[in-house]
């Protein structure tokens, strides 16, 4: 009996343990992907890691991959604050995203420097695409200066990491121009359903690292909903540009605003796929 229990024991412990696969086709990441607050004092960033958020959300994907199939992308005992925080770190040096404690991580810094952790981490082939208004390398450029969340969703399943940068914007009603102070990156780990059981591209689920009340101390899949601005509000200092097919999109649902924001709009979104494909439109 007792050697029975025994080995039932190391049997789960195994699986539990094990690396877990990934499909091709998964879109739900949200389970085994992190939730990191950037601001925890056990995390160690400088600053606070107010300036962190995208080398931290980007970490929350790379934990997601290591867990599924790519196990050299993060290190053991990540699931430790301290751990993933030396991650995050590692992500904001100047070997990779350069993180400014003034001004963050850029598209451009972010994609850079992920690229070549990648790259030294073992990972040769990744294709990364950005959809937005700001300058990049021309190697990331997907073609487009809107960011669509259909492509992102398209782009997102299996072997992949996505992140959207949000920027903070006060609205002056008598030029009636937006104006940006702030941005901040989202992980994304998923998709709500639509009404016919369809992932729905305008209302991803994403992992905030903002410090509470904008998040929580732990993990939560907040559902954030994507409505296009109206027309009549299209005029937006140095932000995105609404195209013939592709609205400029404010957020909504469970994603919190910025305080002295009065909307967050959807400035750029970053994706990576390991296969070093694009999925075409069907």
């Amino acid at each position: 009996m007792f050697h029975s229990f025994t080995l039932a024991v190391a049997l789960v412990l195994a699986l539990a343990t094990a690396p877990v696969t990934s499909a091709p086709d998964l879109l739900d990441k949200t389970d085994d992907t992190p939730d990191l607050v950037q601001t925890l004092p056990e995390v160690g960033l400088p600053g606070g890691g107010l300036a962190h958020c995208g080398p931290t959300a980007v970490s929350n994907s790379l934990v997601w991959l290591a867990r599924h199939g790519h196990p050299d992308l993060a290190p053991q005992g990540v699931e430790r604050p301290a751990v993933q925080g030396a991650l995050v770190g590692l992500l904001a040096s100047q070997r990779y995203m350069n993180t400014s404690l003034k001004a963050g991580t850029s598209p451009s810094k972010l994609m850079v420097g992920l690229e070549a952790y990648l790259q030294d981490h073992g990972v040769s082939g990744a294709v990364i695409g950005y959809q937005g208004a700001r300058d990049i390398p021309p190697r990331f450029a997907s073609g487009a200066n809107s960011p669509d969340p259909r492509w992102l969703l398209r782009q997102f399943p299996g072997d992949a990491g996505a992140w959207m940068l949000i920027g903070w914007y006060r609205y002056d009603p008598e030029t009636k121009i937006y104006k940006a102070f702030a941005g901040h990156w989202f992980s994304v780990v998923g998709y709500a359903l639509d009404e016919a059981g369809r992932p729905d591209p305008f209302t991803p689920l994403v992992h905030d690292s903002a410090p509470p009340p904008r998040s929580q101390l732990y993990p939560t899949h907040d559902r954030m909903v994507l409505h296009p601005v109206p027309a009549g509000r299209r005029r937006i200092e140095e932000g995105p540009t609404a195209s013939p097919t592709t609205p400029i999109y404010q957020i909504g649902g469970d994603a919190k605003l910025k305080p002295g924001a009065d909307v967050g709009l959807l400035d750029g979104i970053v994706v990576t796929r390991l296969d070093g494909t694009w999925r075409a439109a069907r």
